[in-house]
């Protein structure tokens, strides 16, 4: 069968690879007819991540689980818990740059330099 493999940074081939077989009682074998990369995904395709590796992910057995919590809808809690002074959110901030100094703090993000996990940009 056909397939896009990952084969590292801006690395995307569609190869020939063996046909899945069911192994365990619970598993189950789906016919994809169309895929797309979520905008926010493009860093698995074109970036550095250290923890992930050529095939780390396929045929391992693996079962992968997502969710996303609506931030939205608790926004206006958060913020109510900042302003009493009940939450400081300063430790999610790893590195602070000026709005003129955002292309290094952009560059220091994506390539996780400097332990910079997450940015913020203050005029």
């Amino acid at each position: 069968m056909r397939a896009l493999c990952w084969n590292g940074v801006n690395d995307l081939r569609v190869e020939t690879v063996p046909d899945p077989e069911i192994v365990n009682p619970h598993d189950a074998i789906l016919r994809v007819t169309m895929s797309a990369t979520c905008g926010s995904d493009p860093h698995f395709i074109d970036s550095y991540l250290p923890t992930m590796k050529p095939g780390a992910i396929i045929n391992k057995g693996l079962t992968l689980r997502t969710a996303q919590q609506h931030g939205q809808k608790y926004m206006h809690r958060l913020r109510e818990h900042v302003v009493k002074g009940e939450l400081d959110p300063a430790f999610l901030a790893t590195h602070r740059f000026s709005l003129e100094d955002a292309p290094k703090g952009y560059e220091l993000f994506k390539k996780k330099e400097d332990g910079c996990g997450r940015a913020v940009f203050t005029s």
